[in-house]
């Protein structure tokens, strides 16, 4: 995403603003484009495993020789240092959201028009733009549809992030800390994996013809 960290903040915040009525089922969430997700708590110890296997030992900063005090001292202002740092950091988060997302919601419903995971209709524009697919395995194949279709915006992401979290023990500000940490431009560039912010809720739904919700 393109942008400056206040808009990026301020997204965030509207996003967090944006609460269900009173009396909505903590359990349910519906997208945009009509998918219901019924949302389950995630184990903690499940994310921290996963965090713990997919990254490894954290980076170590380059140790500088100081003349004038006689020793020698980690350099945590070293740019290839701090690069790294901030790559693992992009991955925690990219792990931590896929984890909450594929062990916490479940498909529901599906409304005519929309395509679900298994279509092959929703793969055709990101494959079109080589956009890097998982197509071989169930849960790839759900967070790619979620990732790269079902989803219509930012807000709707981060909505939905908040309330995963919330069953599964983590505070709101944790997930928006993290959110907005991933998302800010100078770290992250333009590009990124997850949806780009848009105006509002826009639907980002392509078109199922003879998709059936049953």
């Amino acid at each position: 995403m393109a942008g400056d960290p206040v808009t990026t903040r301020k997204a965030i915040a509207a996003a967090a603003a944006a609460v269900e009525p009173n009396g909505t089922d903590p359990r349910s969430f519906t997208l945009v484009n009509g998918v219901v997700l019924r949302l389950k708590a995630v184990p903690p110890m499940t994310v921290r495993a996963a965090l713990q296997a997919k990254l490894g030992p954290a980076p170590k900063p380059p140790m500088i020789e100081l003349s004038d005090k006689g020793r020698r001292e980690a350099n945590e202002d070293d740019p290839e240092y701090k690069a790294l740092l901030e790559e693992r950091n992009e991955l925690a988060f990219e792990i931590g959201a896929n984890v909450m997302l594929a062990a916490g919601t479940e498909i529901v419903e599906v409304p005519d028009g929309v395509f679900r995971p298994e279509d092959e209709g929703w793969t055709e524009i990101p494959q079109f733009f080589d956009v890097g697919l998982v197509l071989d395995s169930a849960i790839g194949r759900y967070l790619s549809w979620f990732r790269h279709y079902a989803i219509g915006s930012e807000a709707e992401w981060v909505r939905l992030l908040v309330r995963l979290s919330s069953l599964s023990g983590i505070s709101e500000k944790e997930v928006l800390d993290a959110v907005e940490s991933f998302r800010r431009p100078e770290a992250r560039g333009a590009d990124s994996d997850v949806p780009a912010p848009a105006a509002g809720d826009g639907d980002n739904v392509q078109e199922a013809a003879g998709t059936s919700s049953t």
